[in-house]
């Protein structure tokens, strides 16, 4: 699972990566919103974890 979530990390620093390469703002500008969605919710989650863990 954490191996999991890693992969996940790597998989979506690329196409950031990827999408600052592209001549297409559009398309870049799309990327970066779903990653800015993705990495708020992996927050969440995380937070959602650690609250979890002291109860």
């Amino acid at each position: 699972s954490h191996g999991l979530r890693k992969n996940q990390l790597q998989y979506l620093m690329m196409t950031i990566f990827n999408a600052s390469t592209l001549k297409l703002k559009q398309q870049k500008d799309l990327l970066m919103k779903e990653s800015l969605l993705v990495v708020n919710m992996m927050v969440r989650i995380f937070k959602f974890l650690k609250m979890k863990k002291k109860m």
